[in-house]
């Protein structure tokens, strides 16, 4: 798990909270988080 300001994720997954859904990918080490939702 990987915290990002305050919220964790899970790599190259899904992460449901009350905001929606955000589709988090890692690449070249880094996290990128989008709301898919």
């Amino acid at each position: 798990m990987t915290e990002v300001q305050g919220v964790k994720f899970v790599v190259n997954g899904n992460y449901k909270n009350l905001l929606g859904t955000l589709e988090v990918t890692k690449e070249n080490n880094q996290l990128t988080a989008k709301r898919v939702s």
